[in-house]
């Protein structure tokens, strides 16, 4: 779910509002925070995108109830229903 959260923070899709959720939780913490600014103004920086995801990871890792609720959204749900 991180990657997805990932391309979320640094995109314009769908799920801006659960990004910005995620966004508000990162800058909790200030690995979070200084993961987040570093993509921002990099977003296509691989490493800066993989420091965001680890960050995002350890965000989901230390708080399962907001990975809990995560997964209720738009993130946690497959793009197409499965086929037959």
């Amino acid at each position: 779910m991180a990657p997805d959260a990932v391309a979320a923070l640094l995109g314009d899709g769908p799920h801006r509002a659960v990004a910005e959720v995620v966004r508000a939780r990162l800058r909790t913490v200030p690995e979070g925070a200084r993961a987040l600014t570093a993509a921002e103004a990099s977003p296509g920086d691989a490493r800066a995108r993989a420091l965001l995801t680890a960050a995002v990871d350890h965000l989901l890792a230390a708080d399962p109830a907001f990975a809990r609720y995560l997964a209720t959204t738009g993130l946690g749900k497959p793009a197409d229903p499965p086929t037959v």
